[in-house]
């Protein structure tokens, strides 16, 4: 591979369907530390790479790293335990730094009372935002396909950092302040 060419194990494939579980890994990263040290970065930060959902569903897929559901654990997509830890040692052995992405507002995603159960360790539906439930059961309240903010995933697929499936990627917007400029054109 060339170099600051992305590395996969096992390499992507080309058409959409293999493409989503697409992108690089922790011994990809670690195989560029040169690279990455001498364009003068001192530190790099890397994705949540916990056990992150798999498949499909109305809000998209978890290629990114932000849909975590095991905390505990590495997805295997990303590498493993060890790949982190000879990244890190590998970092800390050059004067370089890592910043670990972690989000701690939410998981998922969520459109079922199965789907919770399935996370760890937050497997209870107590543990997640209910906003308006109101006296809908929890699943009624998770089917919701409209409104804001989106059940129980704190912010997510109209807010920019994913797009839902059907939907324009340049779904983020500030509404306001396009409304105040176009009002500032008219008069």
């Amino acid at each position: 591979a060339k170099l600051g060419a992305r590395v996969t194990d096992p390499p992507c494939g080309h058409g959409e369907a293999e493409n989503h579980r697409c992108g690089g890994t922790i011994r990809g990263i670690t195989a560029r530390l040169d690279y990455i040290q001498e364009m003068g970065f001192d530190c790099v930060w890397i994705t949540p790479v916990v056990k992150q959902f798999e498949g499909e569903t109305s809000s998209g897929t978890a290629s990114m790293g932000y849909w975590a559901y095991d905390l505990y654990k590495i997805d295997e997509s990303f590498g493993t335990p060890e790949d982190l830890k000879e990244l890190i040692g590998k970092l800390h052995a050059r004067n370089m730094c890592i910043v670990y992405d972690f989000v701690a507002n939410h998981m998922g995603p969520i459109h079922n009372e199965d789907m919770v159960k399935k996370m760890v360790p937050f497997n209870e539906t107590r543990y997640f935002n209910q906003l308006f439930r109101g006296n809908m059961s929890f699943n009624d309240y998770v089917a919701k396909a409209s409104d804001w903010p989106p059940p129980a995933q704190a912010m997510w697929s109209q807010s920019g950092a994913q797009c839902t499936q059907g939907m324009d990627c340049s779904c983020y917007k500030c509404q306001e302040k396009e409304e105040e400029e176009e009002e500032d054109l008219g008069s």
